[in-house]
């Protein structure tokens, strides 16, 4: 299927019969030595046409003696994209088929070739106006060449490309980074590699000819799936897709005289990976959100390609939460596609994340009997901005179950007191071969908390796999030494990417969220530095005049796992709600 570009070149002849005529149509004769007009719809090209410009080309027609007005679709089908060029949109077609509904662009003369032959070759056109308007968008434009340049062949080859004709070889380039700033909306494709071909013939009045496009396109269209992310993820704005295959999809890419691409000088290299910027490049610009399928089809990000099998392709797709300003990259992979000349694959993508607002609220100050909010949490709770919750009154306070407990037993009972949150957790001493043992892995995979797009969550290898039993984890730290007796006692180790393990290794680790932390104020810290803490069971050895107000804490980011203590370290103070240890959930 395509949609067909009828291009009209009336030119300067010597036969009687056109001179006879010319007064009558001077108007379009006089600025060059032809004319190229377009007529085109997606649907049809003549369909277009008012009844006047119908009725004017049955004269002109007749008074030239010529043959019938053609240039209709060969096809005859409603959705034929592939024959199309330049800017368009994304629209619902009369047979409930969603395609691209192309248009002009304003400056396509210089996007367009043809071979004159001789000592011209190829000419590229030098300006044009426009005829026919739907809306804001070029459906029908007029075409000029230079002065003195004389038609006399029957046909003549034509090039469309924005980077036109190298060597006498025609050429496209497709850039490694684009930009489309409307959604559904695509401009100026030729300057992101479109590119057709075609013979103009002489019909008896002007030359015509149909484009056939040498290209290929991928249209995006992510939505927000079913289920406990939906919400969240209707909240957030595209603003970047990613494509990497092993074959190359950027770069100079030629042509022969039939538009089929010449195979042996395709690019090639390593894997490598296109950007599409949605919007104009600040992320609350981004592109919204579909919320299904159907709602996609208007929305979609579209990526020129060159023809050819691509094989190990990763697609991403990056959301934006602007209330929050945080960021997750969404991934798909595919074993391999076929894209053919002048065809269109829509990519259709249900993002869905898992979703952990399950935790939300159990945080807690060390040695508290209760949750941070517990019993006191109000609307005000969930009223994000960026960086989290501001601080809210009725935060824990002096006296309330909720507040730490300066509650310290020395020696091998050195653990939080009885009937407190910290009582029920891992003792520092063991969550540190965790730290050592575990093999941490940080994993960027996106998910949904309070409404919201987070990204970030710390694997570790199940404590089965350490050949330790859990005395031994609890007696000493993976160091050698006993958080309990000692001040400072931190272990620490550098965590590598989750996407490193095997499929098959997978079900050996667990995993813990970085859902960030409430100070002693009663604000949730929680935004793009993407960080967990979560308290031990293990109070900080006390210092005569000093007070039991620390304690050790297992943290956790990016590039960094472990668990800290130490008199007057700031993050080990006890005031301060930390996340309930989950256990090898």
């Amino acid at each position: 299927m395509g949609l067909t570009y009828i291009y009209y070149i009336m030119i300067k002849r010597r036969k009687t019969r056109i001179m006879k005529i010319r007064t009558r149509y001077k108007g379009l004769l006089l600025k060059s030595s032809f004319t190229l007009c377009l007529f085109f719809s997606i649907f049809s090209c003549a369909n277009d046409l008012t009844n006047k410009e119908q009725t004017e080309g049955r004269d002109i027609k007749k008074e030239f003696n010529s043959k019938s007005f053609t240039g209709i679709s060969s096809s005859q089908k409603e959705y034929t994209p592939h024959k199309t060029k330049t800017a368009g949109r994304y629209k619902l077609l009369k047979n409930s088929n969603n395609g691209i509904r192309f248009y002009w662009d304003v400056n396509d003369y210089n996007n367009l070739w043809v071979n004159i032959g001789g000592t011209y070759k190829w000419q590229r056109f030098n300006k044009q106006d426009t005829l026919v308007k739907d809306s804001d968008k070029i459906t029908s434009a007029r075409f000029y060449l230079y002065k003195g340049i004389q038609l006399t062949e029957e046909r003549y080859p034509i090039w469309y490309s924005h980077f036109g004709i190298n060597n006498e070889t025609r050429q496209t380039y497709i850039p490694t980074n684009l930009v489309q700033e409307k959604a559904g909306d695509f401009t100026d494709l030729a300057s992101k590699g479109d590119c057709g071909f075609a013979t103009a013939e002489d019909n008896g009045i002007w030359y015509s000819f149909t484009l056939q496009h040498a290209i290929s396109y991928l249209t995006f269209m992510p939505y927000a799936g079913e289920g406990k992310s939906k919400e969240a993820l209707k909240k957030c704005k595209l603003t970047k897709i990613t494509f990497t295959s092993d074959e190359y999809s950027h770069g100079h890419f030629y042509f022969d005289d039939n538009g089929i691409l010449d195979e042996s000088k395709r690019p090639i290299g390593q894997r490598q990976t296109r950007y599409l910027t949605c919007g104009d490049g600040h992320q609350d610009n981004g592109f919204k959100m579909a919320s299904n399928q159907e709602e996609a089809k208007s929305l979609g990000a579209l990526m020129v390609m060159a023809p050819g099998t691509y094989h190990n392709i990763e697609v991403t797709y990056t959301l934006y939460d602007p209330i929050v300003g945080t960021t997750g990259v969404f991934k798909k992979k595919i074993a391999e596609i076929t894209l053919r000349p002048g065809k269109n694959k829509v990519m259709y993508s249900q993002l869905v994340a898992d979703d952990v607002s399950h935790l939300f609220g159990k945080y807690h100050m060390w040695g508290a009997s209760q949750f941070y909010w517990q019993g006191h949490e109000s609307n005000a709770h969930h009223k994000w901005r960026k960086g989290g919750v501001p601080g809210l009154a009725g935060f824990p306070t002096s006296g309330d179950p909720r507040y730490y407990s300066n509650y310290y037993s020395p020696g091998a009972s050195n653990t939080a007191p009885v009937g407190s949150i910290a009582s029920t957790v891992p003792s520092a001493n063991f969550l540190s071969w965790y730290v050592k043992l575990g093999d941490p892995r940080w994993d960027d995979s996106p998910f949904t908390y309070d409404g919201h797009l987070f990204t970030g969550r710390m694997w570790f290898r199940r404590r089965q796999y350490f050949g330790l039993t859990d005395a031994q984890m609890n007696e000493r730290n993976a160091q050698g030494d006993d958080c309990r007796i000692r001040q400072d006692a931190s272990v620490g180790n550098n965590a590598t990417s989750w996407e490193d393990v095997p499929e098959s290794n997978r079900s050996k680790y667990f995993c813990i969220m970085a859902l960030g932390y409430y100070d002693s104020g009663g604000q949730l810290h929680m935004g793009d530095a993407y960080e967990g803490r979560y308290w031990t069971s293990t109070c900080v050895t006390n210092r005569p005049g000093e007070g039991p107000y620390w304690a050790y804490y297992l943290l956790i980011r990016r590039n960094l796992v472990g668990v800290y203590g130490g008199l007057r370290n700031t993050e080990a103070v006890k005031l301060y709600g930390y996340q309930l240890w989950p256990g090898e959930n």
